[in-house]
């Protein structure tokens, strides 16, 4: 009900943005990475200021019952979990590697995960080392909320504010 005025533009868009709206929000080394998943195609967008590149998944891939597995797996601590975290790195993520390579050399990448791939932590994939070791990743809603957002919220870097209270403690007394 009070959500901003741009959330509620973003909301009440009844198209997709064009490309061109969205990229003007983007710098050379932040790229978008767009799953689109449906019961017949399934297909990743990546994009960045200089271009977009098309990669698709198999069709036949189930990727829920795949996210699923994963995440209970990382939920639960299960050590054979590599083969399991290989298998969707593969699936998901080394087709958007192919293209960030095309697309420059890239640090910030914006995931804009659709149905199951909502629940997967991206930063836990990876194959010789986590992806969260080698790009800064956040998650967006849509590309009409990038589009209608100003360049610095686009591209602004995470914060990470820690407080801890010091207590004091008598000695006590004898």
């Amino acid at each position: 009900a009070n959500a901003s005025p741009k959330f509620k533009s973003a909301l009440s868009q009844r198209s997709l943005p064009f490309w061109d709206d969205v990229k003007k929000k983007l710098d050379a080394k932040t790229a978008l990475v767009s799953y689109v998943i449906t019961d017949s195609a399934k297909v990743i967008l990546i994009g960045n200021s200089s271009g977009l590149i098309l990669k698709t998944i198999p069709a036949k891939t189930d990727i829920e019952r795949l996210v699923r597995g994963f995440v209970t797996q990382l939920k639960l601590q299960i050590p054979e979990i590599e083969p399991l975290r290989t298998n969707l790195t593969k699936i998901l993520w080394e087709p958007v590697e192919q293209a960030l390579k095309e697309l420059g050399p890239i640090e910030n990448v914006i995931i804009l995960p659709q149905g199951p791939l909502s629940f997967l932590p991206f930063e836990a994939l990876g194959t010789d080392t986590y992806l969260l070791e080698k790009y800064t990743i956040s998650y967006q809603l849509s590309g009409a909320l990038i589009a209608n957002q100003g360049l610095s919220q686009v591209n602004a870097k995470p914060a990470f504010i820690a407080l801890a209270p010091v207590l004091k403690m008598k000695k006590p007394t004898l």
